[in-house]
């Protein structure tokens, strides 16, 4: 799989399980100054929510991180979002 998006490119870089860096990129999006980068990612964000077409697999292969269903999956990356753009904790994931 190729992640040639800006979006798959920073969820690769920034949601990885190596990486430890979600703090990182919910300070960089609350900056004043990116505030476009914040609303580009957001809107990419609730497009893949909506039309799920990062599937499960795809998403394990790009962060590392691994799920027990395709329903575990999807709940993380509303939690995620939440995190990210909601005030919501971080995910617990098992």
């Amino acid at each position: 799989m190729t992640y040639d998006t800006p979006f798959l490119k920073r969820m690769k870089n920034y949601l990885h399980v190596n990486a430890f860096a979600p703090d990182a990129l919910k300070d960089l999006l609350s900056a004043p100054q990116n505030r476009q980068l914040r609303d580009n990612l957001k809107s990419d964000f609730k497009e893949l929510l909506d039309k799920k077409y990062l599937h499960k697999k795809q998403f394990e292969e790009l962060t590392g991180h691994e799920f027990e269903s395709e329903a575990d999956y999807f709940l993380f990356l509303n939690e995620v979002y939440q995190y990210l753009f909601e005030k919501g904790p971080w995910p617990n994931q098992t």
